[in-house]
């Protein structure tokens, strides 16, 4: 198990709809550059790197059918 010594830095991703118009809008309004861009078979973002300035963030586009259920909480 890694320690929380051996954590360098964390970033948030935004799961989005319209991946590709969001990784363009950033870009542009925020100065930034997409540094990585995968897609999976159907074209859509899987993972993406955006670096602005100081700040970076990871975008993916949002699935259109979920493969996991709901977790409830038990008592």
């Amino acid at each position: 198990m890694v320690g929380m010594s051996h954590i360098t830095a964390l970033y948030p991703r935004l799961v989005v709809d319209g991946a590709d118009a969001a990784l363009d809008f950033y870009a542009r309004a925020l100065g930034g550059t997409v540094t990585e861009r995968y897609t999976g078979p159907d074209g859509r973002v899987v993972h993406a790197m955006v670096e602005a300035g100081p700040a970076r963030f990871a975008v993916k586009a949002r699935a259109t059918a979920t493969r996991h259920r709901p977790v409830t909480a038990s008592r």
